[in-house]
């Protein structure tokens, strides 16, 4: 997608590029809009990623209303960021549906960096 658009993302920044939006696609579209349309720089689009009125807020608060709308939700979500796990297998498996998070055999981690950046933030 990065050579069809271009090539907004050079080469050194591929990887963290990856690492913050894991291939999301919406993200990973948006992400590249902005850099190509709004002329967002990498490094300013990688510094702000997380903030509250950054350039993916409206993913990331739709996002944190959602978990917070749930106790349960939130409190599997702290477990997974804190230590990888997950005690609730019914709330493992909504937020796994929900592309909040993924899981490699019983490790679990949030779905890309943003979404670990943010929400260590708001609910750590």
């Amino acid at each position: 997608m990065n050579h069809r658009h271009g090539d907004p993302i050079k080469d050194k920044d591929l990887e963290s590029f990856f690492e913050l939006l894991s291939g999301h696609p919406y993200l990973t579209r948006k992400a590249l809009y902005l850099l190509i349309s709004e002329h967002w720089t990498w490094e300013n689009l990688y510094k702000q990623a997380a903030d509250d009125q950054g350039p993916f807020a409206d993913n990331l608060r739709r996002q944190l209303w959602f978990i917070q709308e749930d106790d349960e939700l939130k409190v599997s979500l702290q477990q997974v960021l804190r230590y990888n796990k997950c005690d609730n297998d019914r709330i493992l498996w909504k937020l796994l549906r929900s592309g909040l998070v993924k899981g490699l055999g019983d490790r679990y981690y949030c779905r890309c960096g943003l979404y670990e950046r943010y929400f260590r933030g708001h609910l750590i």
